[in-house]
């Protein structure tokens, strides 16, 4: 089939989020360019020893992929009341983010992903915006440069990309 117009990449990278270290961790060593996986920072740590092992057991150097993670963002003031652990939700200051990132950084993470919870476009923009100022005036080093030069993602796992993008389009 014709590919009008060509991709601007010689090859499309491929991401595989997978927790699973029978099937999915070893398929992510074999041909993943990205490997994702919706983790808490302890699990993160287990589960990237397991992709480095599979990528060791077959040759590959487990630096050349790329590792990421998300998790659902509630940012609070220091007087706010530390609320009740949930899944996958990291609250805390500014400051506690910060932290909290350095310790995903040190692990090995590339890149995180901030999901929206099915926000509107508005509230996603609102977060996104927040996050970045208020993240990244609270690190007194440089935690990621990714969260400087804005990589960090917002969106809704759950919806379809193409859904994403009519949205996008129809309120921009």
């Amino acid at each position: 089939a014709v590919c009008e117009p060509k991709p601007l990449q010689e090859r499309l990278p491929i991401l595989i989020g997978s927790s699973g270290e029978r099937r999915g961790i070893p398929l992510a060593a074999k041909l993943a360019d990205e490997w994702n996986a919706w983790t808490s920072l302890e699990t993160f740590r287990r589960k990237a020893a397991v992709l480095d092992e599979a990528c060791e057991a077959i040759g590959r150097d487990p630096a050349t992929i790329r590792r990421s993670t998300q998790a659902l963002v509630e940012l609070l003031a220091p007087s706010d009341p530390t609320p009740e652990p949930r899944r996958q939700v990291l609250a805390g200051t500014p400051e506690q983010l910060v932290d909290v990132l350095g310790q995903y950084g040190e692990a090995g993470l590339d890149e995180w992903i901030v999901p929206d919870d099915g926000l509107p476009l508005q509230q996603q923009l609102e977060l996104h915006d927040r996050f970045l100022a208020e993240v990244e005036s609270a690190s007194p080093t440089d935690i990621f440069a990714a969260i400087r030069d804005r990589d960090v993602l917002l969106h809704h796992p759950y919806d379809s990309f193409s859904t994403s993008v009519q949205t996008f389009l129809e309120q921009a």
